[in-house]
Protein backbone atom coordinates (compact mmCIF):
# COMPACT_ATOMS: atom_id res chain seq x y z
CA UNK A 1 0.00 0.00 0.00
CA UNK A 2 2.85 2.47 1.29
CA UNK A 3 4.33 1.81 -2.31
CA UNK A 4 1.36 2.35 -4.14
CA UNK A 5 1.05 5.55 -2.32
CA UNK A 6 4.91 6.68 -2.97
CA UNK A 7 3.87 6.06 -6.56
CA UNK A 8 0.78 8.06 -6.82
CA UNK A 9 2.32 10.69 -5.49
CA UNK A 10 5.57 10.80 -7.39
CA UNK A 11 2.71 10.15 -10.64
CA UNK A 12 1.03 13.57 -9.80
CA UNK A 13 4.31 15.01 -8.77
CA UNK A 14 5.63 14.28 -12.75
CA UNK A 15 2.57 15.36 -14.43
CA UNK A 16 2.23 18.28 -12.60
CA UNK A 17 5.77 19.26 -13.56
CA UNK A 18 4.94 18.06 -17.14
CA UNK A 19 1.94 20.25 -17.20
CA UNK A 20 4.09 23.68 -15.65
CA UNK A 21 6.60 22.71 -18.63
CA UNK A 22 4.21 22.43 -21.06
CA UNK A 23 2.52 25.97 -19.68
CA UNK A 24 5.93 27.52 -19.52
CA UNK A 25 6.61 26.34 -22.96
CA UNK A 26 3.58 27.37 -24.29
CA UNK A 27 3.97 30.89 -22.91
CA UNK A 28 7.90 31.21 -24.67
CA UNK A 29 6.78 30.28 -27.94
CA UNK A 30 3.97 33.20 -27.72
CA UNK A 31 6.37 35.36 -26.86
CA UNK A 32 8.95 33.94 -29.46
CA UNK A 33 5.93 33.85 -32.35
CA UNK A 34 5.04 37.77 -31.04
CA UNK A 35 8.83 38.71 -31.63
CA UNK A 36 9.00 37.39 -35.10
CA UNK A 37 5.63 38.76 -35.98
CA UNK A 38 6.09 42.02 -38.16
CA UNK A 39 4.29 44.82 -36.01
CA UNK A 40 1.54 46.11 -38.81
CA UNK A 41 0.07 48.22 -36.90
CA UNK A 42 2.46 51.05 -38.50
CA UNK A 43 1.80 49.82 -41.78
CA UNK A 44 -1.72 49.98 -41.24
CA UNK A 45 -1.73 53.11 -39.91
CA UNK A 46 0.47 54.83 -42.52
CA UNK A 47 -1.50 53.09 -45.00
CA UNK A 48 -5.17 55.03 -44.10
CA UNK A 49 -2.74 58.21 -44.83
CA UNK A 50 -2.56 59.42 -48.43
CA UNK A 51 0.90 58.71 -49.66
CA UNK A 52 2.80 61.79 -50.24
CA UNK A 53 2.66 63.15 -53.71
CA UNK A 54 6.33 62.70 -55.69
CA UNK A 55 8.09 66.71 -55.16
CA UNK A 56 11.24 66.02 -57.65
CA UNK A 57 10.75 69.45 -59.96
CA UNK A 58 9.50 68.17 -63.06
CA UNK A 59 8.85 70.76 -66.58
CA UNK A 60 5.58 72.38 -67.04
CA UNK A 61 2.67 69.80 -68.23
CA UNK A 62 -0.81 71.05 -70.42
CA UNK A 63 -4.08 70.55 -68.73
CA UNK A 64 -5.92 68.02 -70.51
CA UNK A 65 -9.54 66.96 -70.19
CA UNK A 66 -11.93 68.55 -67.95
CA UNK A 67 -10.07 71.12 -66.12
CA UNK A 68 -10.72 74.28 -63.76
CA UNK A 69 -8.03 76.85 -62.43
CA UNK A 70 -7.40 80.30 -61.43
CA UNK A 71 -5.23 82.37 -63.04
CA UNK A 72 -2.74 85.06 -61.44
CA UNK A 73 0.18 86.90 -62.32
CA UNK A 74 2.62 85.71 -59.79
CA UNK A 75 6.17 84.56 -59.17
CA UNK A 76 5.52 82.50 -56.29
CA UNK A 77 2.83 79.36 -55.58
CA UNK A 78 3.20 79.52 -51.86
CA UNK A 79 2.36 83.06 -52.18
CA UNK A 80 -0.88 82.05 -53.73
CA UNK A 81 -1.36 78.92 -51.48
CA UNK A 82 -1.91 81.67 -48.73
CA UNK A 83 -4.41 84.05 -50.29
CA UNK A 84 -6.46 81.01 -51.35
CA UNK A 85 -6.06 79.81 -47.83
CA UNK A 86 -5.32 76.46 -49.01
CA UNK A 87 -5.22 73.34 -46.19
CA UNK A 88 -3.26 70.13 -45.77
CA UNK A 89 -1.09 71.72 -48.29
CA UNK A 90 1.86 69.21 -49.15
CA UNK A 91 4.71 70.13 -51.73
CA UNK A 92 3.88 68.43 -55.33
CA UNK A 93 5.78 68.53 -58.68
CA UNK A 94 3.61 69.20 -61.93
CA UNK A 95 2.99 65.68 -62.30
CA UNK A 96 1.89 64.30 -58.83
CA UNK A 97 -0.13 67.34 -58.57
CA UNK A 98 -2.45 67.42 -61.52
CA UNK A 99 -2.81 63.34 -60.82
CA UNK A 100 -4.17 64.50 -57.59
CA UNK A 101 -6.24 67.68 -58.10
CA UNK A 102 -7.74 65.07 -60.63
CA UNK A 103 -10.03 64.17 -57.80
CA UNK A 104 -9.95 66.58 -55.31
CA UNK A 105 -7.72 69.67 -54.01
CA UNK A 106 -5.95 72.29 -55.38
CA UNK A 107 -2.56 72.16 -57.32
CA UNK A 108 -0.74 75.63 -57.23
CA UNK A 109 1.51 75.10 -60.30
CA UNK A 110 5.00 76.65 -60.41
CA UNK A 111 4.89 79.64 -62.48
CA UNK A 112 4.74 79.63 -66.80
CA UNK A 113 5.44 82.90 -68.51
CA UNK A 114 4.86 85.37 -65.47
CA UNK A 115 1.95 83.53 -64.51
CA UNK A 116 0.96 81.11 -61.35
CA UNK A 117 -2.33 78.50 -62.16
CA UNK A 118 -4.01 76.60 -59.13
CA UNK A 119 -5.78 73.74 -60.52
CA UNK A 120 -8.26 71.42 -59.35
CA UNK A 121 -11.68 69.83 -58.61
CA UNK A 122 -12.07 72.18 -55.85
CA UNK A 123 -11.64 74.69 -58.64
CA UNK A 124 -13.87 73.61 -60.40
CA UNK A 125 -16.75 72.78 -57.68
CA UNK A 126 -17.00 76.84 -57.74
CA UNK A 127 -18.93 77.22 -61.00
CA UNK A 128 -22.00 76.84 -58.39
CA UNK A 129 -20.42 78.68 -56.16
CA UNK A 130 -21.08 82.18 -57.00
CA UNK A 131 -20.82 84.23 -54.11
CA UNK A 132 -17.43 82.09 -53.12
CA UNK A 133 -15.82 82.24 -56.25
CA UNK A 134 -16.25 85.87 -56.36
CA UNK A 135 -14.81 86.34 -52.73
CA UNK A 136 -11.82 84.36 -53.65
CA UNK A 137 -11.59 85.93 -57.17
CA UNK A 138 -11.38 89.44 -54.81
CA UNK A 139 -8.68 88.54 -52.75
CA UNK A 140 -6.29 87.03 -55.33
CA UNK A 141 -6.83 90.28 -57.58
CA UNK A 142 -6.14 92.49 -54.50
CA UNK A 143 -3.42 90.67 -53.71
CA UNK A 144 -2.06 90.50 -57.44
CA UNK A 145 -3.38 92.67 -59.78
CA UNK A 146 -5.24 90.86 -61.16
CA UNK A 147 -6.73 87.18 -61.12
CA UNK A 148 -8.90 85.11 -63.95
CA UNK A 149 -10.86 81.95 -63.27
CA UNK A 150 -11.86 79.61 -66.32
CA UNK A 151 -13.68 76.36 -65.86
CA UNK A 152 -14.33 73.51 -68.81
CA UNK A 153 -15.77 70.32 -69.28
CA UNK A 154 -17.22 68.73 -72.36
CA UNK A 155 -18.48 66.10 -71.06
CA UNK A 156 -20.38 67.41 -68.22
CA UNK A 157 -21.05 70.81 -70.62
CA UNK A 158 -19.72 73.12 -67.81
CA UNK A 159 -17.54 75.88 -68.56
CA UNK A 160 -17.60 79.22 -67.40
CA UNK A 161 -15.06 82.61 -67.26
CA UNK A 162 -14.43 85.55 -64.87
CA UNK A 163 -12.03 88.40 -64.19
CA UNK A 164 -11.23 90.78 -61.74
CA UNK A 165 -8.72 93.71 -61.37
CA UNK A 166 -7.71 95.01 -57.92
CA UNK A 167 -10.19 93.99 -55.70
CA UNK A 168 -13.03 94.25 -57.81
CA UNK A 169 -14.83 91.88 -60.28
CA UNK A 170 -15.21 93.10 -63.57
CA UNK A 171 -16.57 89.57 -65.54
CA UNK A 172 -18.01 86.69 -64.71
CA UNK A 173 -19.94 84.00 -66.89
CA UNK A 174 -21.06 80.50 -66.88
CA UNK A 175 -22.70 77.79 -68.53
CA UNK A 176 -24.49 74.73 -67.08
CA UNK A 177 -26.86 72.38 -68.94
CA UNK A 178 -29.40 72.62 -66.41
CA UNK A 179 -29.09 76.23 -65.81
CA UNK A 180 -28.44 77.73 -69.47
CA UNK A 181 -26.23 80.70 -69.92
CA UNK A 182 -25.77 82.89 -66.84
CA UNK A 183 -23.96 85.90 -67.17
CA UNK A 184 -23.53 87.40 -63.65
CA UNK A 185 -21.40 90.71 -63.82
CA UNK A 186 -20.10 92.68 -66.40
CA UNK A 187 -20.71 92.43 -70.10
CA UNK A 188 -19.27 91.46 -72.71
CA UNK A 189 -15.17 92.21 -72.96
CA UNK A 190 -13.45 93.06 -76.31
CA UNK A 191 -11.45 89.70 -75.96
CA UNK A 192 -14.88 87.48 -75.94
CA UNK A 193 -15.96 89.44 -78.70
CA UNK A 194 -12.78 88.88 -80.89
CA UNK A 195 -12.82 84.73 -79.96
CA UNK A 196 -16.33 85.01 -81.39
CA UNK A 197 -18.49 84.60 -78.11
CA UNK A 198 -22.18 85.02 -78.01
CA UNK A 199 -22.07 84.95 -82.12
CA UNK A 200 -25.45 82.94 -83.12
CA UNK A 201 -24.87 79.91 -84.86
CA UNK A 202 -26.35 80.02 -88.56
CA UNK A 203 -27.08 76.38 -88.06
CA UNK A 204 -28.96 76.50 -84.82
CA UNK A 205 -32.51 76.48 -86.05
CA UNK A 206 -34.01 76.15 -82.78
CA UNK A 207 -36.11 78.85 -80.84
CA UNK A 208 -33.52 79.62 -78.15
CA UNK A 209 -32.42 83.23 -77.31
CA UNK A 210 -29.12 82.66 -77.08
CA UNK A 211 -27.80 80.01 -80.29
CA UNK A 212 -24.14 79.52 -79.12
CA UNK A 213 -22.89 77.18 -76.88
CA UNK A 214 -19.48 77.74 -74.78
CA UNK A 215 -16.53 74.71 -75.23
CA UNK A 216 -13.27 73.99 -74.43
CA UNK A 217 -11.80 75.35 -76.90
CA UNK A 218 -13.46 78.87 -76.54
CA UNK A 219 -12.36 78.44 -72.66
CA UNK A 220 -8.88 77.86 -73.82
CA UNK A 221 -8.98 80.73 -76.42
CA UNK A 222 -10.30 83.04 -73.94
CA UNK A 223 -7.89 81.86 -71.21
CA UNK A 224 -4.82 82.66 -73.76
CA UNK A 225 -5.85 86.10 -74.45
CA UNK A 226 -6.57 87.01 -70.22
CA UNK A 227 -3.48 85.25 -69.02
CA UNK A 228 -2.03 81.75 -70.69
CA UNK A 229 -3.56 78.49 -72.28
CA UNK A 230 -2.87 75.88 -69.79
CA UNK A 231 -3.87 73.59 -72.78
CA UNK A 232 -0.55 74.50 -74.92
CA UNK A 233 2.50 75.13 -72.20
CA UNK A 234 6.22 75.05 -73.78
CA UNK A 235 7.64 73.05 -71.53
CA UNK A 236 10.79 73.91 -72.86
CA UNK A 237 10.75 77.53 -72.11
CA UNK A 238 10.13 76.61 -68.50
CA UNK A 239 12.50 75.52 -66.07
CA UNK A 240 12.00 72.65 -63.58
CA UNK A 241 10.29 73.24 -60.61
CA UNK A 242 7.82 72.03 -57.63
CA UNK A 243 4.18 73.44 -56.48
CA UNK A 244 2.07 72.66 -54.06
CA UNK A 245 -0.87 70.52 -53.47
CA UNK A 246 -3.75 71.35 -50.73
CA UNK A 247 -7.75 72.08 -50.17
CA UNK A 248 -9.54 74.83 -50.47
Amino acid sequence: MRAMTVGLVVAVALTGGLIVFGLRGWERMVRNSRRREPDDSRGRSSGARAARPATSPDRPQPFDGAAAWFAVPARDPLAVQKVLGLRTVLPANWAAGLAAARTEGVFVAPPVDGWVLAVGRDVAALAAEVERLEGLLARLSGEFGTACWFCTDDASDVHGWARAERGHLQRGYTYREEHGHTCWIGDLTAEERAIGCFVDDPRDRSDDEIKWWPDRRIVAALAGAWSVDPMRLDRERAPSATGVIGRL
